[in-house]
């Protein structure tokens, strides 16, 4: 049995230093994979995938426990707090793009799990007989 493969939009957040004007300022970057997308479509569609906030207003943002569309509401959040920044109008593409497929994704995320659980006890299963084996 083979990993399943994730089939709905999920992101990744990390640490560094992306700012070239800045370059010692450490910021969070969160990129959202969009697999059923091809970089040629969402350049059609004008979305933009990665949106970097400073680590200072990163602080109550709880990326472990949010869906993608809850991550972009909180980086819209984030980003009005801003006396201005230039990600605003990006944030709102992705979040009307975002609604438009959470039914869909819902119902992707909730496949994924069931698959992700048959293949984990897969893996125990065979995990088990190889050490029964051993012995």
């Amino acid at each position: 049995m083979e990993k399943p493969q994730v089939k709905h939009v999920t992101f990744i957040r990390s640490e560094g230093k992306y700012d070239w004007l800045h370059p010692n300022e450490v910021s969070a970057n969160y990129y959202f994979n969009i697999p059923h997308l091809s970089h040629e479509e969402l350049k059609e569609l004008n979305i933009t995938t990665n949106y970097l906030v400073d680590l200072d207003k990163d602080y109550s943002c709880s990326p472990e426990s949010y869906t993608p569309l809850e991550l972009a509401y909180e980086l819209k959040d984030i980003y009005n707090s801003y006396w201005i920044h230039s990600s605003q109008k990006e944030i709102e593409r992705l979040i009307e793009f975002l609604e438009g497929i959470e039914e869909e994704q819902v119902q992707l995320r909730h496949e994924h799990s069931i698959e992700n659980a048959k293949y984990q006890i897969h893996y125990w299963e065979m995990e088990l007989d190889r050490l029964n084996e051993l012995y």
